[in-house]
């Protein structure tokens, strides 16, 4: 009986080490979509942004989105 709880905890402890090792892989794959590179979203918004100050107009026109 005592092998068998020692088994189990070191299966618990190897499928935590898996799932921890694939989340952090997934996670680093969204920084990498979300916030780096000129194609990431926060790359877009700051593009965006940018353009909206930069021209030389007097008056600027925003679209809310709803």
């Amino acid at each position: 009986m005592k092998n068998e709880k020692g088994q189990t905890t070191v299966e618990y402890i190897l499928l935590m080490a898996v799932i921890i090792s694939i989340m952090m892989s997934v996670f680093n794959q969204l920084e990498g979509y979300f916030l780096q590179g000129p194609n990431s979203i926060q790359g877009q918004f700051q593009s965006i942004f940018q353009n909206s100050i930069s021209s030389n107009s007097a008056f600027k026109y925003f679209r809310i989105r709803r």
